[in-house]
């Protein structure tokens, strides 16, 4: 038990680490983007796929059914557990989604995992609040969600909108494109 206890420690220590060099550099994800690509970034975000934050257990089981339903959607492929995370982000031309590595500080983008030309897709997104309940005690979190319906299957995902860096860029991207 002390193994755990201490690896928990030292994996909040380095979310702690993150979080205020976040609050440091401002949207980091926009410039980590930017040097990634060649055309000028509109909006990025940290994300999360589609009903993870919900269901973080039960996930791997919920991709497994729709798959053998025939009903699996593209962000069914991207990485939500440990330090491996997502990373949305709008081009002019583009939706783009990257591997983001939690702790590894300005070098934490990793490859991309999808692009979709913004005229080959659908955008919809919506503000909701996601309420959970635990041992009498309430949590709540804003949430941007994101779906595109694009070439390859529905990628849907939930932005955590509390005071992220990128959240007001997405809703005035996706307004205007409206």
């Amino acid at each position: 038990m002390k193994s755990e206890q201490a690896m928990s420690a030292s994996y909040d220590e380095e979310y702690d680490d993150e979080l205020a060099w976040l609050e440091e550099v401002g949207n980091p994800y926009r410039s980590m983007v930017a040097a990634a690509v060649t055309e000028p970034v509109v909006a990025a975000a940290f994300c999360y796929p589609a009903d993870h934050l919900a269901h973080p257990m039960s996930r791997p089981v919920r991709r497994l059914i729709r798959r053998m339903r025939g009903q699996a959607r593209w962000d069914d492929r991207l990485p939500a557990l440990g330090r491996r995370h997502s990373v949305v982000a709008l081009t002019e031309h583009s939706l783009l989604v990257f591997e983001y590595r939690i702790g590894t500080g300005p070098d934490a983008l990793g490859p991309c995992l999808g692009r979709w030309a913004r005229d080959a897709i659908s955008l919809e997104a919506w503000r909701t609040e996601l309420v959970q309940s635990s041992n009498g005690q309430t949590d709540r979190m804003d949430l941007l969600q994101l779906t595109a319906t694009t070439p390859d299957g529905t990628l849907a995902l939930d932005l955590p909108a509390a005071d992220q860096p990128g959240i007001k860029e997405f809703e005035q991207a996706l307004a205007g494109s409206a």
